[in-house]
């Protein structure tokens, strides 16, 4: 439970002093839980977003997200994900070619076992909706996938599975 996230960055040829970003608890007296799976990003010609998931386990952990309008030197109040939306479970986001911002998710020890999905926001993080969960191959248990982009606007995501195999969806 007393796992944080830390922010630091190396303009020149050193270390800048170390700041806390994330620490796992949303209001004064309430419980510290773990901070899990930071995902850095910045977006297009904006913020910096840091990701990450705070919760007992991750059965049932949920999303934050953390900004800095100034590359990491400042960083606002975290503020939780909406119910349901976990945000970039491992990987960045995609920027899709309509300007959507497209992640990869997934869920795990659920009664359905693990299970893949994405989270779509077209309005620059402001709102978010969820896609999947998609479904599952015979046998296989997916999580934490990675979306690769081909031409045509085509999408390929690999994920990792309890069966020892990557999984795919297109």
């Amino acid at each position: 439970k007393d796992v944080v996230i830390w922010f630091s960055k190396k303009p020149q040829h050193q270390w800048l002093k170390p700041v806390e970003v994330a620490r796992g608890t949303e209001d004064a007296g309430a419980p510290q839980y773990a901070c899990w799976n930071p995902v850095l990003w910045q977006q297009p010609g904006g913020s910096l977003w840091l990701f990450y998931k705070v919760g007992p386990s991750p059965s049932q952990w949920w999303g934050m997200v953390v900004m800095s309008a100034d590359g990491g030197k400042t960083w606002g109040a975290p503020r939780r994900l909406p119910d349901g939306i976990l945000g970039p479970v491992k990987n960045k986001p995609v920027v899709l070619r309509d300007g959507a911002w497209l992640s990869a998710s997934s869920t795990e020890g659920n009664r359905d076992g693990w299970l893949v999905h994405f989270e779509l926001s077209r309005d620059a993080g402001a709102t978010w909706s969820k896609i999947g969960p998609v479904a599952k191959g015979p046998g296989l248990d997916a999580i934490q996938p990675s979306i690769l982009m081909h031409g045509e606007g085509t999408l390929q995501a690999l994920a990792r599975t309890k069966q020892g195999v990557v999984a795919q969806t297109w």
